[in-house]
């Protein structure tokens, strides 16, 4: 739970002081913990992300849209191929 609290603690002061912003990014304070969290979630599969639309780089303008009005429910990838 501690691992937890110290991952999820820049999220909360995050929200309380920029509140009025669209998106929230996190910043882990203990980033190789913080991995090694998410690494242990995926393998036990108690994490799931959340993909609401994906997008080729040559929509890149229309995925900046989609994300701009506010109405996404997940993360909004762009795919780039080489």
């Amino acid at each position: 739970m501690t691992q937890l609290w110290i991952t999820l603690t820049p999220l909360l002061l995050s929200y309380f002081f920029f509140e009025n912003k669209k998106s929230v990014f996190p910043t882990p304070l203990d980033i190789m913990g913080s991995m090694l969290l998410m690494k242990k979630l995926i393998e036990q599969r108690l994490f799931n992300a959340v993909i609401d639309k994906i997008y080729p780089l040559e929509q890149i303008i229309e995925a900046y849209e989609y994300v701009e009005k506010g109405n996404k429910t997940g993360s909004v990838v762009v795919k780039v191929e080489l």
